[in-house]
């Protein structure tokens, strides 16, 4: 794919997949941004193989809010949220990139922050805000301890704290698009494909993230940027969340590589992983369940039916790799990551 030349200004990506139901409200809040004058910006809709209508109604909505900047529709074939955003990420023409998930409201003035913040913070390559959800009928009893599974800001942290994360939520991840290129681009493979179909694969965003941390950029929260996650009635369900918690599990495989190399640690080898995870069973079984305490594996919002899917999900991705292939992995990673002159 041929590269532009970026310019100053937001490219905007939205990568779809039969979005026809949840994407005018998310169009109409694009089109209403407020973009100060000499600075760009364009919305990227990726069809990633939708079969309704979610092109239309996106264009439809474009057209009635008579925005001044151009909505450009494309396709990508390869189904998985990593490779939508791939495809938006080498199509934009601006400096900085937004990813805005297909059910995600934002506020009028997120153009205008982020241009801000990236001109005032050169050594930050990421950015992500607060997340509010706006949910389609009742909420669960469960819903705000665990609203994170939902890409929202959980309630149990201060919304007045901004400052440097890890990772960021996708839903509104913004980056330098030079430096998400780099990552897309990189010999070094992303192994975590994310959303695919109605599969509730997760990590990808993860993976970014930590990656642009190893890279040596910072990530900042930044309160002041607010969107609103609309939530629909079917997704608010148990199986839903312990789905997810199952998916983080298997994601976590990979994703400890990356964080053991941002703590300067030597990731775990194969049978080192292998012994970790067997502790964490060994200690849920001992202190988390007793045998009076297993009906909580079916109970709606406890504690312990999260951890039991969570292990599940680590298991599974285990399992997913035979030793050399993990290893090969851990190798690849860390030797791309690692100081000039230093293997692990």
């Amino acid at each position: 794919m041929e590269e532009v030349i970026l310019k100053p200004g937001v490219s905007v990506v939205v990568c779809c997949y039969n979005s026809a139901e949840v994407i005018a409200p998310t169009i109409k809040a694009l089109a209403r941004q407020e973009v100060p004058p000499g600075i760009g910006c364009e919305v990227i809709l990726v069809d990633n193989n939708c079969t309704d209508n979610t092109v239309g109604v996106a264009e439809d909505t474009w057209k009635k809010e008579n925005s001044p900047y151009p909505l450009r529709v494309v396709k990508e074939t390869e189904p998985g949220l990593i490779y939508a955003r791939k495809i938006g990420a080498f199509c934009a023409s601006y400096e900085i990139l937004l990813f805005v998930d297909d059910d995600n409201i934002l506020e009028p003035d997120w153009v205008e922050q982020l241009v801000d913040m990236y001109s005032r913070w050169p050594e930050v390559g990421a950015i992500g805000g607060y997340n509010e959800p706006l949910c389609q009928g009742e909420k669960p009893a469960w819903f705000d301890e665990l609203s994170s599974m939902y890409a929202c800001t959980p309630k149990r942290e201060n919304p007045s704290e901004s400052g440097v994360k890890r990772t960021l939520f996708g839903a509104g991840l913004s980056m330098r698009t030079v430096v998400l290129r780099s990552i897309f681009a990189s010999s070094l493979p992303l192994y975590l494909v994310g959303m695919k179909k109605d599969i509730a694969s997760r990590g990808e965003d993860s993976e970014i993230c930590l990656r642009a941390g190893l890279m040596g950029w910072v990530l900042r929260y930044e309160t002041s940027l607010k969107l609103k996650h609309y939530i629909l009635k079917r997704r608010l369900n148990w199986d839903y969340v312990l789905q997810c918690r199952r998916g983080g599990g298997n994601a976590d495989i990979i994703l400890f590589i990356y964080q053991d190399l941002l703590d300067k640690k030597v990731p775990r080898d194969y049978c080192q992983l292998s012994i970790y995870i067997s502790s964490l069973w060994d200690e849920f079984w001992q202190n988390r369940v007793k045998c009076k305490d297993l009906e909580k594996l079916k109970k709606e919002g406890d504690y312990v039916a999260l951890r039991h899917h969570y292990l599940q999900g680590l298991t599974e991705g285990f399992l997913k790799l035979n030793e050399q292939e993990y290893n090969t992995i851990r190798g690849k990673i860390s030797d791309f990551f690692a100081p000039k002159g230093k293997k692990f």
